[in-house]
């Protein structure tokens, strides 16, 4: 969960994160103890605190898990960023207490799905034996097959849309009253205006009134209906 990102020409884009597991967990109670394990560190002289290895791994493979269910597809250096973080960070992560946090957290399906993702591809992650759950071998070809087609096509950005439909639907139910439902679906459609124009910055008025109404719009009910027809295709094909 995190705000709309800030944005701006030849610059970093930043996404101010709200609650990092938020689309696993509605627990609030890890967030002190995130804090607590956060390793102090400087960027461009500013002190700043990082995540400690075991929630970023967790951050990266539940992050990557989720996009790999989301309309918004996949990108080979997500995969990457896991394979060169334990690479360096393998013999400084307590593996134990990432296991701990994983199972906690009440993840371990998805966070063990990602790492057997990564251990049965050519890169052979290298992680402890015994401490990650085995997943059914048609499962994990699947993805494995879509991971070979990132790799080997060259196909850097994949739409595999199960997960966007799904999470706002589970949001419409949270919502008393078909008043707000409705009101939530329109503002899905078209969000306020300085949500917009972060998501867009577009210095002419006339384009960013077309993005607004027309652009923005089509993509949703677009990420609609590829969610419902790749729902279709994960209970019919895996």
């Amino acid at each position: 969960m995190h705000l709309p990102p800030f944005t701006r020409p030849n610059n970093v884009r930043i996404e101010v994160h709200i609650n990092p597991f938020a689309k696993d967990t509605q627990d609030f109670k890890y967030i002190e103890e995130l804090w607590e394990y956060a390793v102090s560190s400087q960027i461009d002289g500013s002190p700043v605190y990082l995540l400690s290895p075991e929630y970023l791994l967790l951050h990266l493979c539940l992050h990557l898990y989720n996009h790999l269910l989301s309309s918004t597809g996949i990108t080979l250096y997500w995969f990457c960023d896991i394979y060169e973080f334990v690479g360096q960070y393998a013999d400084t992560i307590n593996w134990e207490f990432f296991c701990s946090l994983r199972d906690s957290l009440g993840v371990k399906p998805k966070v063990d799905m990602i790492i057997n993702i990564l251990r049965a591809t050519l890169w052979r992650l290298p992680v402890p034996e015994g401490m990650f759950k085995a997943h059914d071998t048609k499962t994990i070809q699947s993805y494995t097959e879509l991971l070979d087609g990132i790799v080997f096509k060259c196909n850097t950005y994949i739409k595999h849309n199960t997960y966007y439909l799904g999470e706002k639907i589970r949001l419409i139910k949270q919502i008393k009253g078909w008043e707000k439902r409705i009101y939530f679906i329109i503002r899905i459609i078209f969000p306020q205006k300085r949500h917009l124009i972060t998501r867009y910055p577009i210095g002419n008025p006339f384009i960013r009134f077309f993005y607004f109404y027309l652009v923005h719009p089509y993509k949703i009910c677009k990420r609609c209906l590829l969610s419902c027809l790749n729902y279709a295709s994960l209970y019919l094909f895996i």
